[in-house]
């Protein structure tokens, strides 16, 4: 006797047949001069890798957890390779991602049947997440298939940060990286910054590493380590932990839920009451308002709402003092509606005060500040287009992300699913 399925089994079962139909519809409406424009990009994103798609509050991760996700094309668009590769630590020092075959999983975007082959990835279908994320990176790289030129050809990467116990910092030494920083900060080269007395140079590079030392609660820094980023320091043997930094290459735009969800606005009295507390409501607001006047402030918007007091929360009405020349929106109330409106990666990646601030603007896009960017590259002229040195870096990193390696002895073809990735 046949069981009746849940609505969840359905909804699933739909979701699955949806992704189905907008990939074959994606991917097939190309035409045939379509397919060599798009063979010379790459698009390049990242995962943290521990089964979430957000990086919000989990910019900061341990080296090799997170996954980095790499889509190009063949001229034909008969294969459109997607695969991961994670961060590995050399005992140089250097980061490395994709040496020597190694990768976490290769899957394939294009419009062939899904199948396992010996050697062969399979298509891209069998793996829900994946398919939303290939999606978007395809999307991507199709809107900017008519440039070439204004893209970069270097791949945007985490940066490394040492972590070491703050009693204990590492010794200053002098670094390419160091040098690289402290000539940009000046505006010059690094061979003009060399030109300079030595004495000279080396204070201004001892200058240069004390700024970059972040001790425990500086912003960005919520370990309670000292952290240093690996390009000015190569005492990684002596680090406790080591993470990678995305706060970089995270916070990105999609459609805003605004556009679709009705939002209670009214004239905001932020003028006349920053006024009544001395405050210019011109005023930048860099410097911090005391907590009494915060209270007194929000206290004199909810009277000046009079019967529309309820409908504001504080955090409504504290945004609204910030923008006193934009009208007062009730988007605290508006909240549910409008994260229904969002596709689920976006909305595990968009926090409340993302969707508050984009309820307040509705012509503007909404940032979900825990999504890593798409970086959609162009192939350089080189032999090996997609491999990268240090020197072409100005990283202590290097780059394999080849297609034809053969797979390590220990992936599969279901490796992606397994590791959940992108659940």
């Amino acid at each position: 006797m046949l069981k009746r399925q849940g609505p969840s089994a359905r909804t699933a079962r739909a979701y699955h047949y949806r992704l189905i139909h907008r990939h074959t519809r994606q991917v097939g409406r190309r035409s045939d001069s379509d397919w060599p424009l798009l063979a010379y990009r790459i698009g390049l994103t990242f995962r943290p890798g521990d089964g979430s798609a957000t990086f919000f509050d989990n910019s900061l991760r341990p080296i090799g957890t997170a996954v980095a996700i790499v889509l190009s094309y063949d001229t034909d668009g008969h294969e459109i390779p997607i695969r991961g590769y994670r961060a590995r630590l050399g005992t140089d020092g250097r980061v490395r991602y994709g040496l020597n075959g190694d990768r976490e999983f290769c899957h394939d975007g294009g419009l062939r049947p899904a199948f396992n082959a010996a050697g062969r990835a399979i298509n891209v279908r069998r793996n829900e997440s994946l398919a939303d994320l290939f999606l978007r990176m395809d999307d991507a790289c199709w809107q900017r298939r008519a440039e070439f030129e204004s893209l970069l050809a270097i791949p945007r990467l985490p940066r490394i940060m040492l972590g070491f116990a703050p009693q204990q910092p590492p010794e200053f030494e002098v670094t390419d990286g160091l040098k690289r920083l402290a000539a940009r900060r000046l505006d010059i080269s690094p061979a003009r910054l060399a030109s300079n007395p030595p004495m000279l140079v080396e204070r201004l590079l001892e200058q240069t590493w004390e700024g970059v030392l972040q001790p425990p609660g500086s912003p960005g820094n919520l370990t309670d380590l000292l952290l240093l980023d690996a390009e000015y320091c190569s005492q990684a043997h002596r680090a406790l932990r080591i993470f990678e930094d995305f706060r970089q290459l995270i916070g990105a735009y999609t459609w805003n839920p605004a556009r679709a969800v009705e939002v209670f606005r009214m004239d905001n009295p932020a003028p006349a009451a920053l006024a009544s507390c001395g405050i210019d409501p011109t005023a930048d607001f860099e410097q911090a308002i005391p907590s009494e006047v915060v209270d007194q402030l929000e206290g004199l918007m909810r009277t000046a709402v009079g019967e529309h007091a309820a409908r504001f929360s504080q955090e409504d009405l504290l945004d609204a003092v910030i923008s006193p020349f934009k009208p007062l929106a009730a988007a605290s109330e508006a909240l549910s509606a409008a994260r229904v409106k969002l596709q689920p990666y976006w909305s595990e990646c968009t926090t409340d005060a993302d969707l508050r601030q984009a309820l307040r603007s509705p012509k503007d896009g909404l940032r979900a500040s825990g999504a890593c960017r798409i970086q959609v590259l162009r192939t350089r002229s080189v032999p090996e287009p997609f491999s990268f040195s240090a020197a072409d870096l100005e990283r202590r990193a290097e780059i394999d992300w080849r297609v034809h390696q053969p797979l390590p002895v220990e992936s599969s073809a279901e490796s992606f699913t397994q590791l959940q990735l992108c659940s």
